[in-house]
């Protein structure tokens, strides 16, 4: 096992955080100076209130749910995370962290409670995905996937503010899966845009994922490296982002004018 410290952006103290000594997500934080897609967690220092309440779901090891663990100091944090490797980084880190706010979730997310065949990847768990007819890698497990409308009606949720949804490709379902909840609480969503996961693990087009958020939310911006956050008007715009071998393209989704 490996630990490096994660920084938070107008946080004063870093966090511990834990996972196999080759993970990549790792090696990237501490290339980073500390910091994990600091793009990403500037937007949860401005938009996460103390008393949130927020879902992580593909929370991998847990740096995403410290974040917003740290701005949602009085709410609760439910981090999503099927598989057994993953949640267990997942859940030691938030232990050694003390992170009461934070409750691991060893579910997956999709539009369908069943089990599922799950990849998972050693030298990146946040890169292991749902196992399909098109891409089965690294060491397979069977895994529990839930609706997250039928999740919230289970726990008795009466609010949601945040909803982060990175799970390599199969956002889709996962959203379909959340229709009414998405609609009764109208959280904000930040979602990561990955057409090489969508098209080689799913065999799906990436437009279905812009066409799905756009039938669930009014206003799209585009979460750039540079802390800007320009609005997403068209599918080819979202595209002409990836002329330059970029990869992925995180989106803030929300009611909020």
């Amino acid at each position: 096992m490996k630990t490096t410290w994660l920084r938070m952006p107008n946080f004063p103290y870093p966090y511990a955080l834990s996972s196999n000594d080759g993970d990549m997500i790792l090696a990237g934080i501490e290339k980073g100076g500390g910091y994990y897609e600091p793009h990403i967690m500037n937007v949860l220092r401005n938009i996460v209130k103390p008393n949130a309440v927020c879902l992580d779901i593909g929370a991998n090891i847990g740096a995403i749910s410290l974040g917003m663990s740290t701005y949602a100091s009085q709410g609760k944090v439910f981090a999503f995370e099927p598989s057994a490797v993953n949640f267990n980084y997942l859940t030691y880190n938030v232990i050694q962290n003390q992170k009461a706010n934070v409750e691991p979730v060893k579910l997956g997310v999709f539009d369908k409670n069943t089990q599922m065949q799950f990849s998972y990847i050693d030298f990146g768990g946040g890169w292991s995905h749902i196992t399909t007819e098109h891409a089965e890698r690294g060491y397979q497990e069977t895994v529990q996937c839930v609706r997250i409308d039928d999740w919230v009606k289970e726990r008795k949720l009466t609010a949601l503010d945040l909803i982060k949804l990175d799970v390599e490709g199969a956002e889709v379902p996962a959203l379909n899966g959340m229709e009414k909840t998405i609609a009764k609480f109208k959280p904000d969503l930040i979602v990561e845009f990955n057409p090489t996961a969508q098209r080689t693990i799913f065999d799906e087009e990436p437009r279905r994922l812009y066409d799905t958020l756009c039938r669930l939310y009014p206003n799209l911006y585009i979460l750039d490296f540079n802390y800007t956050a320009p609005q997403l008007v068209s599918f080819e715009q979202l595209m002409a982002m990836f002329r330059g071998g970029r990869e992925v393209v995180d989106l803030y989704c929300t009611f909020k004018g």
